[in-house]
C-alpha cells in the first residue's frame, strides 16, 4: 500500500518539471496580449500540488510561488474583462476550480500574500467564477451538483464579507443537502 511519502515522492518532481512551464505559458500571454484562449485549470493543478507539498514540508517558498501564479490569473482576468471576452471564456475551471481556487485564496489570506488591490479583485473574480453555476445550475443526485455545491460553499467560506456570500451558501447547502450519498462510483472515477 503507498505511503503519503510515496506519493509526495511522485508529485513533487512532475510540479518541478511542469509549473515553470506552465507559468511561462501565462506569462507569454500576457506579454503577446492576446485575444486567444488560455485556461489555466493545469496551473491549478500545480498549484494544489504545490499547496499539499507546503502542508508537508512547511517551505515558504511554494506560498510565494502560489501567490504570484495567481496574480498572473488576476492579470488575464483583467484583460478577458477589459477586452470584452469576460463571459466567453473560462480561465479557471468553474466547476471544479472553485473550490481548489478558494482554499488557495484563504491560505495565502493568512499569509497577508495580497494587496488590498488584489483582494478586491479576487472579490470581482469570484463573482465571475461563481455566476456561471446560477446560470447553468444542475439539481438532483449526482457528482456535478454535488461539486457545484462544495464550491459554492468554498467561495461563502473565502469571502463572508461579500454581498453574494449568504447567497452562494443557501445554494451550496442545497446542493450538497441534495446529493449526500448519491455519488456515482462510475461517473466519479472519470474526475481523478
Amino acid at each position: 500500500m503507498p505511503t503519503k511519502q510515496d506519493y509526495i515522492d511522485l508529485l513533487k518532481p512532475v510540479y518541478e518539471e511542469r509549473f515553470p512551464k506552465i507559468k511561462k505559458q501565462a506569462e507569454d500571454f500576457l506579454e503577446n496580449k492576446s485575444r486567444d484562449y488560455i485556461n489555466l485549470d493545469a496551473g491549478m493543478s500545480c498549484l494544489n500540488i504545490n499547496y499539499m507539498l507546503y502542508t508537508v514540508d512547511h517551505d515558504e517558498s511554494r506560498i510565494k510561488e502560489c501567490a504570484d501564479y495567481l496574480r498572473l490569473m488576476l492579470k488575464i482576468y483583467v484583460h478577458y474583462r477589459d477586452n470584452d471576452i469576460y463571459y466567453e471564456k473560462t480561465i479557471v475551471n468553474r466547476m471544479f476550480g472553485i473550490s481548489n481556487l478558494c482554499k488557495m485564496i484563504r491560505t495565502l489570506k493568512k499569509h497577508n500574500a495580497f494587496t488590498s488591490e488584489e483582494l478586491a479583485l479576487f472579490d470581482e473574480f469570484i463573482v465571475y467564477m461563481t455566476d456561471w453555476i446560477f446560470n447553468y445550475p444542475e439539481w438532483g443526485g449526482h457528482n456535478r451538483a454535488s461539486i457545484r455545491g462544495r464550491g459554492m460553499l468554498e467561495a461563502a467560506k473565502t469571502f463572508p464579507h461579500h454581498e453574494l456570500s449568504k447567497r452562494w451558501y443557501e445554494i451550496g447547502y442545497a446542493l450538497m443537502s441534495d446529493n449526500i450519498g448519491k455519488w456515482s462510483i462510475e461517473d466519479a472515477s472519470t474526475y481523478h
